[in-house]
């Protein structure tokens, strides 16, 4: 019988072949995936890239077409620049000069007169002659001309050339009266203003920085133009208004981590399978864990998609699939609670972003602890947080909402800083509100938008009358002018009292809508929306008007105004005041002006030339937090304050010993170095008054030395200031 032998070829083919075969097909199709996910990692990176810088260069151009936009609407520019041009005036006066190079990084200034020809230009802040602009106007003729043709209130218009290979953005605008009554203007085609902002290297390094871009910088040729990434700024040909820079490729560094590890993989299980089909086992589990490594990249790239780098919490993405399908389920209630951090925004400017970022994790921490363990807590902005809860009732979702107000406010701890935030929530309910994800988002907003503009730190929950707002733009424009001319408007007055004999010194008026059909609505809830409309000028005319003319009449005790600064201007709010003043009579220095810190530092330039024209009138001025707290360092040292105001929140916190009694005395030192006085408001409790009279305040105000009153029962309380002794009494012996 012969010997049978045993076939290594067939072994071969039947065993090994379609082993390796599996193998190198699996290893393919990994190796396939992987290069696919990087790819498209690579060119999200490039478009994100290429957007971010597009917004960039956007905002650069608006700037430009903000600041033409101040001086083309200007009467003394028209009249000394259209009606005759006045080199010194413009030039040797530094208005239109070496002020807008030193100031706004102007490179480029000209001014072309209604016959197409240049008579004036500054380059980098130094005139030069008309033979040396002469291509650059070549090259903006359609620019003015079109400038030309824009009406008074238009916008700037603006174009990107190329100017010694570096990109250069010109905006161009017609000089106008700028609505100056003692200007007259002239018939005719205007004088038109441009303005050129040429990209230095020094500004592509600060865009690359911003822009987190590398290398970024102007194309060097046609070929460098056409490769990606790129941006160009204007059509054209020309290699010059086109910016190239060197991408990240997250991908291809993936790429460049993972393919050693794979490639050493497959060889390490070729060479076993090589050796012994009995190693096959071994080699399996090689795979798998090659298998278990690609799995865990998948997850941790799909969970950086769904997850906010900053705190570790979901996205927005990921809040809102989670959404939908919470509200999929049968439940009681899900609630969507809106958080915003107050407070934020400035100690991330202040102190900069590693601390904000420090700020952000810390409290997304608390927040997470303050929720339950199914709630989803997801950060969906700069300082804005979602969570979606799943309760049985409202009562519980009250619950959660005070919860997170207690958790958010405590001191968070950072180096040298003790920092504090506090927390604003807005609550939107389904199925009650609505049942789509993107709508409960959408109401919880409103809601949170109310918190905010009633004072911070509280929470509310959506009702169907906040999608209106209290009023309707239009409607409260309408309203207000009718309420001013009708007599709706009324005021209530605040006594404030001597902090030592406890006499009347000054009142605080405050107005008051008696609306027709809402009855009497308080300041806090009209004043903020006409500060979005035209009628907050009018408005503050009225206040300060029918203040003065009440405070005319008191024989010994000052008047106290708070006045919303925000969208005031300085020649608008001065006028008010002296024609209150005048109108009244009162004395300048009877009135006392009070603004919140952050009214004013939200326009800071525009609201303190307002504040020292009205002071030219002789009034007081004095400074509020508008939290309620003590007012900040920016504030304080922007302006010179009469008087420094300390508000009932702060007096809450207030004890005898302790960190918020050091800041009271230091905030009263400092306020005596520059010649102020601090009154304290809000005053509630007996201990409160004790500690204000001790630490030398000069003046209390609030509801345990007196309340606030009608017009009759100020009267009377005038008549009868003597009452006001007994008060001292009353104080001293708590």
């Amino acid at each position: 019988m012969p010997t049978t032998h045993t076939n290594p070829g067939a072994f071969i083919w039947r065993i090994l072949v379609p082993l390796v075969g599996a193998l190198v097909v699996t290893l393919a199709f990994s190796v396939w995936t992987l290069v696919e996910i990087a790819a498209r990692q690579d060119a999200e990176t490039e478009r994100r890239s290429t957007t971010l810088l597009d917004f960039s260069f956007s905002h650069r151009s608006d700037d430009l077409v903000k600041i033409i936009r101040d001086y083309s609407y200007w009467g003394q520019a028209y009249k000394n620049t259209h009606i005759k041009f006045d080199r010194a005036w413009a030039y040797d006066g530094d208005n239109l000069g070496r002020s807008l190079f030193n100031n706004f990084s102007i490179d480029y200034l000209a001014l072309v007169d209604p016959q197409d020809e240049t008579i004036y230009i500054v380059q980098d802040g130094q005139l030069v002659a008309n033979q040396e602009f002469k291509g650059v106007l070549e090259q903006l003729g359609d620019l003015v001309q079109e400038a030309r043709g824009l009406s008074e209130d238009s916008p700037a218009v603006r174009k990107v050339i190329a100017i010694a290979g570096a990109p250069t953005v010109f905006a161009a605008a017609p000089m106008t009266t700028g609505g100056d009554p003692s200007v007259q203007a002239v018939p005719g085609p205007p004088t038109i203003l441009l303005f050129g902002d040429q990209l230095s290297l020094e500004d592509l390094s600060d865009m690359s920085a911003k822009s987190l871009l590398s290398k970024l910088r102007v194309a060097r040729d046609a070929a460098d133009a056409a490769a990606k990434p790129h941006l160009t700024l204007a059509p054209g040909d020309a290699p010059q208004l086109t910016l190239r820079w060197d991408p990240r490729k997250p991908g291809s560094d993936l790429l460049r981590d993972f393919g050693p590890w794979l490639g050493l993989a497959a060889l390490v299980l070729l060479a076993l399978v090589g050796l012994i089909v009995g190693f096959a086992r071994d080699a399996t589990k090689t795979i798998e864990s090659g298998a278990r490594k690609l799995e865990l990249a998948f997850r941790d790239a799909e969970h950086r998609s769904l997850h906010d780098p900053a705190t570790g919490l979901p996205n927005r993405a990921r809040l809102m699939a989670h959404l939908a399908t919470a509200l999929e389920k049968p439940s009681p209630c899900v609630a969507v609670v809106y958080c915003d951090l107050d407070s934020f925004k400035l100690i991330n400017d202040t102190l900069g972003h590693p601390v904000g970022d420090f700020v952000l994790e810390v409290t997304a921490a608390r927040l997470r602890a303050a929720a339950r363990e199914d709630d989803l807590v997801s950060r969906v902005g700069g300082d804005e947080f979602v969570i979606v809860a799943r309760r049985n009732t409202v009562e519980e979702v009250e619950t959660l909402c005070r919860a997170l107000l207690a958790a958010a406010p405590q001191p968070i701890e950072h180096l040298q800083h003790k920092l504090r935030v506090g927390l604003s929530i807005g609550v939107a309910l389904a199925p009650r509100d609505a049942t789509e994800a993107a709508e409960l988002v959408r109401l919880a907003d409103i809601a949170l938008y109310q918190v905010k503009a009633r004072g911070r730190r509280s929470f509310r929950f959506y009702q169907p009358e906040m999608s209106d707002g209290m009023f309707a733009r239009a409607g409260m424009e309408h309203e207000l002018a009718r309420a001013i001319g009708s007599g709706e408007l009324l005021l209530t007055f605040d006594p404030i009292l001597d902090a030592n004999t406890m006499n009347l010194v000054q009142v605080e008026a405050r107005p008051m809508w008696r609306h027709p059909a809402r009855g009497l609505i308080a300041a806090d809830d009209f004043l903020p929306m006409a500060e979005e409309t035209e009628m907050i000028g009018p408005l503050v005319a009225w206040l300060l008007r029918a203040s003065c003319m009440a405070a005319a009449k008191w024989n010994g005790v000052d008047l106290a105004v708070t006045i919303p600064i925000r969208r005031l201007q300085p020649e608008q709010f001065g006028g008010h005041v002296e024609e209150a003043l005048k109108s009244s009579g009162l004395e300048g220095k009877r009135l006392e002006l009070c603004v919140t810190d952050a009214s004013m530092l939200a326009r800071a330039k525009e609201s303190i030339a307002a504040l020292e024209r009205a002071r030219t009138a002789g009034v007081l001025l004095s400074v509020a937090a508008e939290n309620g707290g003590c007012p900040s360092m920016d504030a304080l040292a922007a302006l010179r304050f009469d008087v420094v105001r300390v508000g009932p929140r702060f007096l809450r916190s207030l004890r005898a010993t302790g960190f918020e009694r050091g800041i009271l005395r230091s905030m009263i030192e400092l306020a005596h170095s520059f010649g102020a006085i601090v009154t304290a408001t809000g005053v509630e409790t007996p201990d409160q008054l004790l500690l204000v009279q001790y630490d030398q305040c000069a003046r209390v105000q609030g509801p345990l030395v007196a309340k606030p009153k009608k017009s009759g029962e100020l009267g009377a309380l005038l008549a009868r200031d003597s009452a006001f002794h007994d008060r001292m009494t009353i104080g001293r012996k708590a």
